[in-house]
């Protein structure tokens, strides 16, 4: 049987941040999902159930789901209505069991459109092929709120909710493990990849460098150097022969000839008479900042510019305890109204205070004239930037010849996890000490038995020491390797609060190195992965796994999951094992009916 779910805008968008559709009620209570506020009907009922019927009245969003996705037990009839039920719990989508109808093409393309920009809005691709667009003619269902009775589930939806939130943390930990496992590759492709990226960001850098300093191109034999050694690494690696590295040596042999002619032209231009003229600005650029800072210092201006540079270093201070570059002060804080008075009374003072106002005016004039006086065109720097184009647009094409040549250096085995006692996930690692894996499980532990949060240098921190604890009290601690792992994180664990210089990661421990990269950047999938491709390190599921656990996989990014999601081969085995794994935490955590 197949049943039609009535949602809005913000409901259906919220569905693919997390694969799922739940009662409104529940978004205010767990611990994962994305408000996506701006998309919030206010006027809509924070239920505490969905309604299912089992026609389609009709509306702009409706959601179609056959009954496989449902608990029966669950469902129960609205009175005096032979269509319309209600269900208490969350939906988790399968691809093949749900469809999505839009009333229109502007609105289908709307959503698809809006989910471009949100990174946490991950699974449009994956069920696009499921959209359809089709009018239906809406029955009124105003009073169905009137007719629904009491809700029999009501007192059940902590534990529904607790589910809910354990099996967002399972799952976003086995689908980075996935996402690891088929991202993996050979030490020499990996090579590959880091050498090309490499040569892509030194051309950028020598862009800016020509255009900016007004130079010609000085390391010349490094750029012909490290072209050569991607090529040799290339034609090894891909076995295919290719002749656009040869373009790039020929396009950079252009710019190094267009490069020396630039800095000829500008030479001539910059003449005495402009050194004379650039020094009398500085000089005159100095003496009107000195009078600023005079008016300043006699008046409060100097005062509320210092408090006001306190509480933004605070707000710096802060930032890190969320591995953020700053975390603002609270709407409505006795420190947010402090400091929007302070800039509100320095705007006032600027605007006011005549003199201060003309001197800040005629600086940024010296500021420009003196723009102008270094940064002079050439009749070469059309051609140039085009040659950068041209090469960053053949590097990039290098790039995805690579990607699609990479192939994973395993299939998943999902026989490595053990879900007997949820929502505790223990890994089986083949060839590994059992020292790392002993230390891996625990930590992956103490990731579960923490709530979602904003991973932190603070988060990170306590974890490695609430997971050296327990790993200390296993007989494994007490080998060669385990010692390894404890003095490590010892000295890491010093490193971070500055008691020692520096730290290193033992290569004879993989699996190990691959936590590590966790621990040492946490705050994105691409800064791991990176870390991991300039250190060899082979095994990214693990690290990546300790990641996805720790954010959930609501909060997983589709920069990351795209490559899942874009292989059904791969997603359709991952979802068959996430489903058998939601039926696990049902059975292990029952709610009483």
């Amino acid at each position: 049987m197949q049943y039609y779910i009535n949602v809005t805008s913000w409901n259906l968008l919220e569905s693919f941040v997390t694969e799922s559709l739940s009662p409104f009620a529940f978004y205010q209570n767990r611990n994962f999902g994305n408000n996506l506020s701006r998309y919030l009907d206010k006027s809509n009922e924070k239920t505490n159930f969905l309604i299912l019927s089992t026609k389609d009245r009709g509306g702009d969003y409706v959601i179609k789901i056959d009954e496989a996705l449902l608990d029966s037990s669950c469902i129960f009839p609205i009175r005096k209505s032979r269509t319309l039920f209600i269900y208490s719990k969350t939906i988790f989508y399968k691809k093949g069991s749900v469809e999505f109808r839009f009333s229109s093409e502007d609105l289908r393309d709307s959503l698809m459109a809006e989910s471009q920009i949100l990174s946490e809005v991950k699974c449009v691709e994956k069920y696009s092929s499921d959209f359809f667009v089709k009018f239906v003619k809406q029955v009124d269902s105003k009073e169905l709120s009137k007719r629904n009775g009491d809700n029999p589930f009501s007192f059940q939806q902590n534990e529904f909710i607790e589910q809910d939130n354990i099996y967002n943390k399972v799952k976003g930990a086995i689908v980075a493990y996935v996402r690891g496992v088929s991202s993996s590759v050979n030490g020499e492709m990996q090579t590959l990849t880091i050498k090309t990226t490499d040569l892509k960001n030194d051309f950028a850098g020598l862009n800016t460098s020509i255009m900016v300093n007004e130079c010609s191109v000085s390391n010349a034999g490094n750029f012909i150097r490290s072209i050569r050694e991607c090529k040799e690494l290339y034609l090894r690696t891909i076995k295919k022969q290719t002749n656009l590295f040869d373009i790039i040596e020929q396009q950079f042999y252009e710019i190094v000839k267009l490069a020396s002619k630039r800095e000829t032209e500008i030479s001539g231009f910059y003449s005495q008479d402009k050194k004379e003229r650039e020094k009398s600005l500085l000089q005159e650029k100095e003496n009107l900042e000195n009078k600023l800072f005079c008016i300043e210092s006699e008046t409060e201006l100097a005062k509320l510019k210092n408090e006001l540079e306190r509480i933004k270093t605070e707000e710096k201070e802060r930032g890190k305890m969320y591995g953020k570059s700053r975390k603002y002060y609270e709407k409505g804080t006795e420190k947010y109204n402090r400091k929007q008075f302070l800039k509100f009374e320095i705007k006032k003072f600027e605007e006011d205070h005549e003199e201060y106002h003309n001197l800040k005016n005629h600086i940024a004039d010296i500021k420009q004239q003196l723009a102008n006086l270094t940064n002079v065109p050439t009749t070469y720097d059309a051609a140039i930037s085009a040659l950068f184009v041209r090469i960053s647009d053949i590097i990039n094409d290098i790039l995805r010849n690579i990607k699609l040549n990479i192939k994973p250096m395993a299939e998943v085995n999902y026989s490595v996890f053990n879900m007997a006692k949820m929502p505790y996930t223990n890994l089986t690692i083949e060839n590994c000490s059992q020292a790392e894996l002993d230390f891996f499980n625990v930590t992956l532990k103490e990731i579960f038995l923490l709530e979602n949060a904003n991973i932190s240098e603070a988060y990170i921190l306590n974890l490695i020491i609430m997971a050296a604890k327990d790993f200390k009290s296993l007989p494994s601690a007490n080998t060669k390797e385990g010692q390894l792992i404890i003095s490590t994180l010892q000295t890491y664990w010093k490193y971070k609060n500055n008691r020692v210089a520096g730290f290193e990661i033992p290569c004879s421990l993989p699996i190990f190195s691959s936590i590590m990269a966790f621990f040492v950047k946490p705050f994105g999938f691409d800064q791991m992965e990176r870390f991991m491709q300039n250190r060899g390190i082979n095994y990214k599921q693990y690290g990546f796994m300790l990641w996805g656990g720790a954010i959930g996989y609501a909060s997983l990014p589709k920069t990351f999951t795209n490559l899942l999601y874009s292989n059904d081969n791969i997603y359709k085995r991952m979802d068959d094992f996430l489903f058998s794994l939601h039926r696990n935490i049902e059975l292990q955590r029952p709610c009483n009916q």
